[in-house]
């Protein structure tokens, strides 16, 4: 038996108990139920095994299927204990295998899908040419995975070649924090304080320092991927958001050094100051280039010079040096024709919505909750919507919802 929620069910954490019952979708589950509600439920009236939720792989349905789940805490807390509530975790992703679909439930499963492909075709490895896990290569390409969309909207927003645009984004990135122009001030005094301290700096610190550099390591922590669904910052565009972007060049920012490196791989491209604004101009890939590096080209940036700052700069394929634009370009090359992203249950048609998400003898995935779980799902959800600049934050789009 199928019980069809037509818009936003009721939220009953907000909503009287008379309004809450009065809701015809909530009156009629409890009704089909069977089982009564509140202090009158009984466990033993219910009429079915399994309740399972169904609702869209986005944030929508990721919503309604919260909002039903508060419903059943609240007034039939029993189905949960008795372990007979389910979530349907629809596909995110199928790809056509003959007269079959390969479905995947989240974008982690894609990307180990696609990487799989990836590493049977290139001997992928880091920059010093050491061996790179499975696990650490998913990390890798699931944190990077709407990356050359990124550079690629840049590119197109100010005019710049992508190659260039990374090359410069390399070369800024490691300079440039979030942060108020005070700090900028802070910055310098601070760092005129620690040319005076180095003369009185004993020998026994400045050892302790270098050995805590040398064996500092950032580690990848191989189960961190989450399994559901993400949603991924993609570069802000709006003038009057960007204009809000606070960020600061540390001190330690060498101009002539940048210029001399872009130089070198860019023969004939012109590396300038123009009132205190780095101007870049000139031919790059046969291309005219002609950018400003100012604050609004820097705020649109943003985005990518964090994930930049969170990688290494550089890996190897098949022996050769590539940026992280040519490996996440040639990750995507492989991936096979004949992809569906699904953005909700209503692109699939009947067999294959059947077979993905209804057919117990198919390949759907159902999660079944406890009271523990339902409870830290609705409170994730509770934090978000008490806190608007956490909403606000994790309200991104990831590339594959505007294509």
């Amino acid at each position: 038996m199928k019980i069809l929620i037509r818009g936003k069910f009721v939220n009953c954490f907000k909503e009287s108990k008379a309004k809450v019952l009065g809701n015809p979708e909530a009156a009629g589950i409890i009704k089909i139920i069977g089982a009564g509600y509140g202090r009158d439920f009984d466990i033993n009236k219910c009429k079915f095994d399994k309740i399972v939720l169904f609702a869209d792989a986005d944030a929508d349905g990721s919503h309604i299927a919260t909002l039903l789940l508060r419903f059943f805490l609240v007034y039939m807390p029993g189905i949960i204990e008795s372990g007979r509530l389910y979530k349907s975790v629809p596909p995110l992703y199928g790809i056509k295998q003959g007269k079959n679909t390969k479905y995947f439930a989240s974008t982690v499963e894609y990307t180990k899908y696609i990487q799989g492909i990836f590493l049977n075709k290139y001997l992928f490895t880091d920059i010093k040419n050491r061996k790179i896990t499975f696990n650490q290569a998913t990390s890798i390409f699931y944190r990077n995975r709407n990356y050359t969309r990124d550079i690629e909207v840049i590119s197109d927003n100010y005019a710049i070649d992508a190659d260039l645009l990374e090359s410069v984004l390399y070369e800024l990135a490691p300079y440039i924090e979030v942060g108020s122009g005070e700090l900028i001030c802070n910055m310098a005094a601070k760092k005129k304080a620690v040319a005076a301290k180095k003369k009185t700096t004993s020998k026994k610190t400045k050892e302790t320092v270098k050995k805590a550099k040398a064996t500092k390591k950032v580690a990848v922590n191989e189960e961190a991927l989450d399994e559901d669904e993400e949603e991924v910052i993609v570069p802000v565009t709006d003038d009057s958001v960007m204009a809000n972007v606070n960020y600061f060049i540390r001190p330690e920012f060498n101009f002539k050094k940048m210029a001399k490196n872009l130089k070198k791989k860019y023969q004939f491209l012109n590396i300038e100051k123009v009132n205190g604004t780095i101007l870049l101009s000139g031919l790059v890939n046969s291309r005219s280039q002609y950018v400003f590096l100012n604050d609004r080209f820097i705020s649109s940036c943003m985005e990518l010079i964090n994930i930049i700052k969170g990688n290494d700069e550089y890996y190897m394929l098949d022996g050769n040096i590539v940026s992280i634009y040519t490996l996440m370009k040639t990750f995507e090359s492989v991936a096979p024709n004949g992809i569906t992203r699904y953005k909700g249950l209503g692109e699939q048609n009947a067999d294959q919505l059947k077979e993905s998400a209804m057919d117990p003898n198919g390949s759907r995935t159902l999660i079944q909750y406890t009271l523990e779980s339902a409870k830290e799902e609705i409170e994730s959800i509770r934090h978000t919507e008490s806190n608007m600049y956490a909403l606000l934050r994790e309200l991104k789009v990831d590339r594959s919802e505007v294509e």
